[in-house]
């Protein structure tokens, strides 16, 4: 596995800075770049948070595991199989957007994953949060103490310049 010439480069910027952001088209590989970074940053042996959508878990699991070579878990499940992830999480943990959010109906994640003291965060589809009312803007908001955050999407600005505030706040 080898990485492009141009993943290599955003890799070295990316990881040059405690929080970036990877703005590049999409299916232009902005997962194996971050991973690089986690490589590039010398938090492979950390605990790194994935924040993605639900339909990208699964693959975010292979190419972790891939790039990385280190164990990678799932946060699904009833909520007792969700508690047991996070508190034998090592390496990895990827959670949906979904599930991290807290709602008026359920508890989220946020708060016992970052009892855990993530080292790096990575916000998968980032353009997902860009209106800073909804819940999963306000739980990403909450992971701003985390030291390392990238945020990815291909779309960062879908309308308005506006758009794309959540996403600075939750880097800046």
């Amino acid at each position: 596995m080898k990485l492009r010439d141009y993943q290599i480069e955003d890799a070295n910027f990316l990881a040059s800075l405690p929080c970036s952001a990877c703005f590049n088209e999409q299916r232009t590989g902005k997962t194996p770049t971050a991973l690089k970074t986690i490589k590039l940053r010398g938090l492979e042996n950390e605990n790194i948070l994935i924040i993605t959508t639900a339909s990208s878990i699964y693959q975010w699991k292979d190419e972790y595991e891939r790039w990385l070579e280190k164990p990678c878990q799932i946060c699904t499940g009833t909520p007792k199989k969700k508690e047991e992830s996070i508190s034998s999480w090592t390496h990895g943990l990827i959670v949906s957007i979904d599930s991290f959010k807290e709602t008026s109906n359920r508890n989220g994640l946020v708060d016992p994953i970052l009892h855990q003291k993530p080292s790096m965060i990575i916000l998968d589809e980032a353009h997902k949060i860009k209106n800073p009312k909804t819940a999963s803007a306000k739980a990403i908001f909450k992971t701003t103490k985390i030291p390392y955050r990238l945020a990815l999407t291909g779309t960062p600005a879908q309308g308005k310049p506006y758009d794309i505030y959540s996403i600075l706040r939750f880097l800046l």
